[in-house]
């Protein structure tokens, strides 16, 4: 799991690649593509389709691959069909609801999940070097490590690829999703919240923002346009420690950007907010 363009297609292929190197039975889906979602769209097609794959060989174990599986209506329950058959399912989600309660609880103990994010400064040295690119610490505090950016020879070419990810990871795909009609409002907290990483929020004083930039919204809408962000890992949340009462202050949190380019391609002017993106890096 993990936000898109973090890395995840590139470790499930690796792992594809790896089972099939000793000769397993493999189906791999990528519903990013329009030839597969077109033709799947719910769990009865997903089920149909495979029961009619693993036909060829109906003794052997198969491993079936599902790339962003979470835009196929009800894929939990086809994989709990196809986990009574012989087969191992491997599946990637940009939304942590990906692993729903249900899900969880009728495959307790048999499932492992990991989180992908964007590459820390160690990986971005290792990936630069197969490249054949120079990183300095200060480029990955102001443009972060989203991996195909490294690909980019030019400055301007990378910053209209981060502007064009933020597009479509923090704006298209949100509003979609969960058929946002306060789209100004919710582009206006958006940008609020992901330029001021590393600080300490309540959903309060965004509201009180907003209110001071004549948006009208309820503190009750600001909070699910957090949950939006959060569920989309846009970003991460932590709640405010007290040490006087040993416990957590529920009211008040500190939000980092799951990447630090979120922060810097809403600086005007090249004035970059190091300070602030050093901690995000750090969390």
């Amino acid at each position: 799991m993990g936000i898109r363009r973090c890395g995840k297609s590139v470790v499930m292929e690796q792992v594809r690649d790896e089972i099939s190197l000793q000769g397993k039975k493999i189906i791999y889906l990528n519903f990013e593509l329009r030839s597969v979602s077109s033709k799947i769209s719910n769990d009865i097609e997903l089920i149909s389709f495979i029961e009619n794959e693993i036909q060829s060989f109906p003794n052997e174990k198969w491993y079936v691959f599902l790339d962003e599986v979470q835009s196929v209506k009800d894929w939990n329950i086809a994989c709990r069909s196809l986990r009574l058959k012989n087969i191992s399912i491997f599946i990637t989600g940009s939304n942590s609801k990906l692993l729903s309660k249900e899900f969880t609880k009728e495959l307790s103990g048999r499932y492992v999940s990991f989180t992908i994010r964007p590459f820390v400064y160690k990986e971005i040295l290792e990936w630069s070097k197969e490249i054949g690119r120079d990183v300095s610490v200060n480029d990955y505090l102001i443009y972060g490590g989203f991996p195909k950016r490294f690909e980019f020879a030019e400055k301007e070419a990378m910053i209209r690829y981060l502007n064009d990810l933020d597009e479509t990871i923090v704006i298209n795909d949100i509003i979609n999703r969960y058929k946002i009609r306060k789209e100004e409002v919710f582009k206006k907290l958006v940008n609020f919240v992901l330029i001021s990483n590393a600080r300490i929020f309540s959903s309060n004083s965004i509201f009180n923002y907003l209110k001071g930039q004549k948006i009208d919204c309820s503190i009750n809408t600001v909070m699910k346009f957090l949950d939006y962000l959060e569920e989309a890992y846009v970003i991460r949340k932590i709640p405010q420690y007290s040490t006087k009462e040993k416990k957590q202050l529920e009211f008040y949190a500190k939000l980092y950007d799951e990447d630090v380019s979120f922060n810097s391609i809403r600086q005007m002017s090249g004035r970059f907010d190091l300070t602030h993106n050093l901690e995000n890096v750090v969390y």
